[in-house]
């Protein structure tokens, strides 16, 4: 397809992240993968994703590489796969639940385990309306940037 980015990510912190626009879809993260392409990720779980050749060259980098504090893609010990909030709109009706799921599940930004070094976890729980029910602790497996 063809298509062209117009900012660095909001999604992923990595300097070759992009957020960009292909017929009536914005995608955030895509990685350039040339002067002339770049691969947005569209299932982690299935490695299908979309690449885009570019109509247009690709924006300035983020000068200080960092784009968002966010991973742009989390998943569970139990197979559960949650994409970051990467529209730049607020989730303070959320709290910090910046992932969302499968099922009306959101999670938080993952924390490293104070036990157990090398592993994180996140909270996560059932969205309802403007509520989070149901909060339980998963332990993180994957965390894409």
């Amino acid at each position: 397809m063809d298509g062209f980015c117009f900012a660095t990510s909001l999604a992923s912190q990595r300097r070759d992240a992009f957020r960009c626009h292909s017929g009536h879809f914005i995608m955030d993260p895509c990685f350039s993968i040339s002067k002339k392409k770049v691969n947005c990720p569209e299932s982690a779980s299935t490695n299908i994703g979309l690449v885009i050749r570019l109509t247009t060259p690709l924006p300035q980098q983020n000068v200080q590489g960092v784009a968002s504090p966010l991973s742009f893609r989390i998943a569970s010990g139990n197979g559960i796969t949650c994409d970051a909030n990467g529209t730049g709109i607020s989730l303070t009706d959320f709290g910090d639940y910046e992932y969302f799921c499968p099922g009306n599940l959101v999670c938080n930004v993952p924390h490293a385990s104070a036990k157990v070094s090398g592993a994180y976890y996140a909270t996560c729980g059932v969205r309802t309306r403007r509520i989070v029910k149901n909060a339980r602790t998963l332990f993180v497996t994957t965390i894409w940037q």
